[in-house]
């Protein structure tokens, strides 16, 4: 019977279903659909989720009082699995569409496959008539979130919607991952009702660390993260006495919830509807984005209010009238500038006046001059008077009129933006032609001298200068009139189209603002209906709320790969020896040294033995010295700290569930400068201090110089209030930095020794430990007698990014591999990573020195189960490249507890694992060096035998021995100096391209299943404000994961050409040799390389890379939607692969020319060092020749000797196959 606030919330929900109907938004109706029905149905759902093998399945199969749902240590749910009360039927939906429901057909053991089959079913919804569940409750039970399928993705997103209350479940020893924090951090976000749930407490060791500590640990790392959850609690299904254990507490509270359902389904559903409002309004936002772009085109800015825009659009009008003005009254303008000009002008002053007169005098017909008047004179005179007169009225024309009226002409022109090289010329170029000739002109016939004469006259030919130069200035003003034209009418043009525009604008910004002020009013009426502040229309109801009805099927559904699936035979695992007990093995070797010992104590004082006996005395200390670099790898939390306490045999290693081994830490043999106990500390350097911090500031786009500016800016990093996920897991190294560096700053650099307890402090104190770069213990144990250093590594997601190329170091150079993984925790992307880079490498190692424990064996409730974890993590390594994997299960809290006397009631697995890892360090890696000194014997015997040969020869013989060994000498010489390789060196390019050639190819093999790992729908879905920088976010992760691919690609590939290159000395080694016996088949040698090579360093690839480059790219994404459920995310990787494949072949042909160089002269060192090692072999032999057949040689004691060293060597043999 459905009540009134339910009711009441159903027609709430309906007005939203019916606006967002309207509005198109079919995803977001049909989930508002979803919670409409739901809430009708009275249903109130419990949800459980998190990471795999967090035991969701076993908590529900606990709530509901049976073993219902398959639970196990590896990945089992892999779909939606719903249980509620009902007739007993089971419903599923197939990722093909369909919906099937079986009235009772399943047994319990077929449930359970139902609920494994991720890939064909996505949801099963189990119906129980007989059920502690009661009526109206539903239990929910989702795949891992740590899935990498977008299906289970979004089914899991998909269900969790409907979810009243969500329990997110967490592994003890798995709380603090980054998965957890970002999707408590979606769930809050959305306001659901979130509780943690952190299980498997029975894991807790309360002599490591307080439970109390624990807790305060977990709720700060929640607070950094500024989670806000409802309640946690501490629960263990293994172990329900522990006192911690709040299962109890928690199956009550359940009930309390389920009591209040009623309640909480109400506010519920208003928190999901709020949601949902806010999720459709963005799909509004994004439908609309097309229309608001075009519009925003409109604009002239963007950010343009419409008052100012309706004010700019009035000033650009008024600008287009005035020009129009300016226009019509150009021609008018220029005239009145010009006869301002000319009517200033004054041309006659009292000089000119007077020489005017002069020249008036001279012109009346009486005038005479000169000596009785004559002529000439007379005309000179005139002459004279007439020239004088226009070279002043020139000069004052020029000085008053010609220059003014020109530079008035010019800047007129200049005004107009005529200003030009041609308009100057055409201005200042030409004249007006004026010739003496003028001053008759103006002479008017029959006029006498007079006073009023002579101003008239002086008026008239001012008048006919100005009018010249008026005429001459409208010729300019013609000349360039239509330019004049021209350019004002496209000045009016000009401003004609602004004005078009900021009208397109205005129009534009007036529909943008009704859009806003619709969606704002939209909006309001959204969130009035389900405030139940607005009545919405009368709506059919029953029609929404009828739901498709599933038809009833007795056919029961078979999954396709049941019936297609071929057995696949599992092949045969590779058959170990039963190994030996360290005790017999150290015996075996004690042996074996006693009669090299004894072989070497023999040949003392033979001559021509004392090389090989220096060589035996040699290598026999290195066998017996040898040190042995064993290196501990895994993700934090995996147990490798446990597991190597539980080796030693004590607690000196810190061990926490949080995240601990911040630095590189050594448990080393103690030596006569170190002694048991004592520990050495070494701090980073400055420089590598903020190598460290620049890389963590890459992750906020920033960069640092110096140290100081490092640690300067590090309060402005922590302040951000929206950090990604990449940047806040940096969050803790930072505030270590920030809070530690005032109390080591001077240490930087240095070393310092301290206790046992302050080494520990050193190692697990990130305040303290994010400054070390290496922590030293000196400790007395069984592995350190055996030589045994024990290097326990950063975490594989270690903060610290030069622990990539620190871990690599270790992967070439450690004697054996120990990688250790916890016994639920599926592999991580930093494990995958990791363990690829192994599988790359595998074959380029002497002989297989990696094992693979698999701890918290103890954990597995059967052997079957125990069986069944170590397959999968077969299967797994087999997906990286690793066949045949060494794997060991073991336990290291048993272990430990073995070593101190402790009974435990199961075996930890320890023993079988250290007769393997004894037999594998004392023996297999030791054969190698005892092969080497019994290879040496064999070769004192050789000689011996030769020796003794040579000393029976008569006298006559010995001397042409003693010619044939000269001559023989220089043959060998010859051959091993002009020994040529250059056809290897040829062959080494080749490689070399051939390796890159392929490095390009492996890149980007895995480059789409990184990009759909990387951009997810649950990183890519959020506040639309934001996705720009998400996107960019996902695309820096991108970056840096082609970055450190392609690192440890070059890495790898100098490894394998490392291998090559030995191939190919032991091959020119095996001619040279080859080669010297055809002259002597007698020459003893010792068929053995020791050359170590210097791998080079690879710089960083494409660091400047510019994100613009990608900006066409990223445009592809519009809305999450269809950036999903269309083509758009395999069209923007496509088009980033393409950028990011040239980048690649480019760092790659810089890297081919840097390896070229490298390796080519570590072949001529290579090749050097056979030579010179073949060329000593044969002086000695050589020489110890000559000595023999010079002198007089015991013979009896040479056969003594070659008897007895004939005698250890074959026990040498005998013991070698035994070993």
């Amino acid at each position: 019977m459905i009540g009134n606030k339910q009711r009441e919330m159903v027609q709430r929900l309906g007005a939203l279903v019916q606006q967002m109907e309207q509005q198109g938004d079919t995803n977001h109706h049909l989930k508002l659909l979803e919670l409409m029905r739901k809430v009708h149905k009275n249903e109130f759902i419990l949800a459980f989720c998190g990471h795999f093998s967090a035991g969701k399945s076993t908590m529900l199969n606990e709530l509901y009082g049976e073993d219902l749902l398959p639970t196990s240590p590896i990945p089992t749910s892999a779909n939606i699995v719903k249980i509620q009360a009902g007739p007993e039927r089971v419903t599923l939906f197939l990722s093909s569409g369909e919906k099937y429901t079986y009235e009772g057909s399943y047994t319990e053991k077929e449930l359970k496959q139902l609920c494994k089959n991720g890939e064909e079913v996505i949801a099963v919804h189990v119906f129980k008539d007989k059920s502690n569940i009661p009526e109206g409750v539903s239990f929910l039970d989702t795949p891992g979130i740590d899935s990498t399928d977008d299906a289970h993705r979004m089914a899991t997103e998909s269900a969790l919607h409907l979810a009243d209350v969500i329990f997110y479940m967490m592994d003890y020893n798995h709380v603090q991952s980054e998965e957890n924090y970002l999707f408590i951090k979606e769930l809050t976000q959305r306001n659901k009702c979130v509780y943690l749930v952190i299980n498997q407490i029975d894991k807790h060791r309360e002599e490591e660390l307080p439970f109390s500590a624990y807790q305060a640990s977990v709720e700060e790392s929640f607070q950094n993260w500024n989670l806000q959850v409802e309640g946690i609690f501490y629960t263990s299904l293994r172990n329900r006495q522990h006192s911690q254990n709040q299962l109890d507490s928690f199956k009550q509270f359940i009930q309390q919830l389920i009591e209040q359902r009623q309640t909480l389904l109400l506010e519920s559903a208003y928190h999901e509807a709020e949601y949902l409002i806010k999720e459709h309004l963005r799909y509004i936002e994004e439908r609309d984005k097309p229309r608001v772009k075009k519009l925003q085109a409109q604009l002239v800015d963007e950010t343009d209010r419409l008052t100012d825009i309706e004010q700019k659009l009035t000033h650009l009008k008024q600008q287009q009238e005035q020009i129009k003005q300016q226009r019509n009254e150009i021609g008018t303008k220029y005239k009145k500038q010009i006869e301002s000009i000319l009517q200033n002008a004054y041309l006659m002053p009292y000089e000119v006046r007077e020489l005017a007169e002069q020249y008036l005098e001279s012109i009346q017909p009486h005038f005479k001059v000169g000596f009785l008047f004559s002529k000439s004179k007379t005309e000179q005179e005139k002459a004279r008077r007439k020239q004088a007169f226009f070279d002043k009225l020139a000069q004052i024309v020029k000085t008053q009129l010609d220059t003014h009226v020109k530079q008035a002409i010019h800047t007129f022109f200049k005004e107009q933006q005529l200003d030009s090289e041609e308009v100057a010329a055409q201005i200042y170029q030409s004249s007006i032609s004026l010739s003496p000739g003028i001053l008759e002109e103006m002479v008017k016939t029959g006029a006498g001298l007079s006073g009023n004469y002579l101003l008239q006259y002086c008026e008239d030919l001012a008048n006919e200068l100005k009018r010249r130069y008026r005429q001459w200035s409208q010729q300019i003003y013609d000349m360039f009139k239509d330019r004049l034209e021209a350019r004002y009418t496209a000045e009016i043009s000009r401003l004609g189209s602004l004005i078009q525009q900021w009208e397109r604008a205005l129009i534009a910004g007036q529909e943008l603002m009704k859009l806003k002020q619709d969606q704002e009013t939209y909006h309001e009426s959204l969130v009035a209906f389900i405030n139940g502040e607005l009545e919405g229309p009368e709506l059919d109801l029953e029609t929404w709320l009828t739901e498709e009805q599933i038809q009833l099927r007795k056919d029961q559904w078979i999954s396709r790969s049941s019936v297609s699936a071929i057995p696949v035979k599992e092949e045969e695992m590779l058959k170990e020896e039963p190994a030996s007990s360290s005790q017999e093995i150290s015996e075996q070797i004690k042996s074996i040294l006693d009669r090299v010992d004894a072989v070497t104590k023999l040949i003392d004082g033979v001559t021509g033995l004392e090389s090989v006996r220096k060589e035996l005395i040699t290598k026999r200390k290195r066998v017996a010295d040898r040190q042995f670099t064993v290196a501990l790898f895994g993700a934090f939390s995996a147990g490798k700290s446990s597991f190597a306490n539980a080796l030693i045999g004590e607690s000196i290693l810190p061990v926490s569930p949080n995240p601990t081994t911040a630095t590189i830490t050594k448990v080393c043999p103690p030596t006569e400068k170190h002694h048991h106990g004592q520990a050495v500390v070494y701090f980073k350097s400055r420089e590598a201090l903020l190598q460290d911090l620049q890389y963590v500031f890459q992750l906020f786009q920033r960069k640092v110089n110096t140290l100081e500016e490092a640690i300067r800016t590090i309060p402005d990093l922590l302040q951000i209030s929206e950090p990604n996920a990449r940047q806040k897991m940096s969050f803790a190294f930072l505030r270590a930095v920030r809070n530690g560096y005032p109390a080591v700053q001077e240490k930087l650099g240095s070393s310092v020794s301290v206790t046992v307890d302050e080494w520990s402090e050193y190692v697990a104190n990130e305040e303290k430990s994010c400054f070390v770069e290496l922590a030293e213990l000196y400790y007395d144990c069984l592995w350190t007698r055996y030589g045994i250093t024990l290097v326990d590594t950063p975490g594989a997601d270690s903060i610290n990014a030069r622990h990539t190329g620190v871990a690599f170091e270790y992967i070439r150079d450690a004697d054996a591999i120990l990688y250790v993984t916890y016994y639920n925790h599926a592999f991580s992307r930093a494990d995958r990573e990791f363990l690829i880079q192994l599988g790359r490498v595998k074959d380029t190692f002497s002989m297989d020195k990696m094992f693979f424990i698999m701890n918290a064996a103890d954990l597995a409730s059967s052997e079957e189960e125990l069986e069944a974890v170590q397959q999968y993590l077969k299967e797994q390594l087999l997906q990286y490249g690793i066949r045949h994997p060494r794997m060991f299960a073991v336990s290291s809290l048993l272990a430990l507890r073995e070593k101190q006397g402790i009974w435990a009631e199961k075996n930890s697995g320890m023993e079988m694992f250290e007769k393997a890892f004894t037999s594998f360090i004392m023996r297999d890696l030791l054969l190698v060096s005892l092969r080497q000194l019994v290879g040496n014997i064999e070769r004192a015997k050789t000689m011996l035998a030769n020796f003794i040969r040579s000393t029976l020869q008569s006298h006559e013989e010995k001397e042409a021995k003693k010619k044939q060994v000269s001559l023989e000498q220089a043959q060998v010489s010859d051959v091993i100096k002009e020994w040529n390789a250059s056809a290897v060196a040829y062959a080494l390019d080749k490689e070399i391209e051939e390796l890159l050639y392929y490095v390009k190819q492996r890149v980007f093999l895995r480059y789409n299943d990184v990009f759909i790992e990387i951009f997810n729908p649950g990183t890519l879905r959020g506040d639309l404000g934001q996705i720009k920088q998400k996107l960019y976010d996902c695309l820096l992760e991108l970056l840096d994961f082609i970055r450190h691919d392609v690192m440890q690609e070059l890495r790898a590939t100098s490894l394998r050409l490392e291998k090559w290159l030995d191939k190919k000395l032991m091959e020119q080694l095996e001619r040279m040799v080859a080669a010297c016996k055809q002259i002597n088949g007698e020459l003893p040698f010792s068929v053995e390389i020791e050359h170590g090579y210097t791998t080079p360093t690879f710089l960083e690839p494409f660091p400047s890379l510019d994100l613009s480059a990608f900006k066409k790219a990223l445009s592809h994404f519009k809305n999450a939607k269809s950036f999903f459920e269309k083509n758009e995310r395999a069209s923007m990787r496509d088009e980033v692969k393409k950028i990011l494949e040239q980048e690649v072949e480019s760092y790659i042909k810089e890297q081919k020319e840097r390896l070229f160089a490298h390796y080519r002269e570590e072949w001529q060192d290579g090749l050097t060092a056979v030579k010179q090692k073949v060329s000593m072999d044969c002086q000695d032999y050589y020489q110890s020749m000559m000595y023999i057949l010079s002198e007089q040689i015991d013979v009896a004691h040479l056969k003594l000797v070659e008897a007895k060293v004939k005698e250890q060597y074959i026990h040498l043999e005998k013991d070698l196959d035994s070993l």
